[in-house]
């Protein structure tokens, strides 16, 4: 399923929603209450990728190039044998595998 993000629309369709409401009341409900599933919806989302990310933040993820990267601060130099992140400080989980 394609991630859904209202920051972009989501004032308009409030707006419509707020003028639909005046004009024709049963229309405005159905436009927030529109509104109202695409946000639950969103909401669900939101949580479930914060917590992939809560699941690997202390791991560190293999590259391409024989490195590895540090999942909560980005850092790109992590070695195979480091146990803590240069950077941030992170101490890394033993190994296990990325479930992302």
């Amino acid at each position: 399923m394609k991630k859904i993000n209202s920051i972009g629309y989501g004032h308009k369709i409030v707006g419509l929603a707020g003028c639909l409401l005046l004009v024709a009341p049963p229309l405005g409900c159905i436009a927030l209450l529109s509104l109202a599933v695409l946000l639950g919806i969103e909401f669900h989302q939101d949580r479930a990728i914060d917590r992939r990310y809560d699941a690997v933040r202390k791991t560190k993820t293999t590259l391409g190039s024989g490195a590895y990267e540090c999942q909560r601060c980005g850092n790109r130099t992590v070695t195979g044998s480091d146990r803590y992140c240069s950077i941030c400080g992170m101490t890394f989980t033993p190994e296990r595998s990325n479930p992302l």
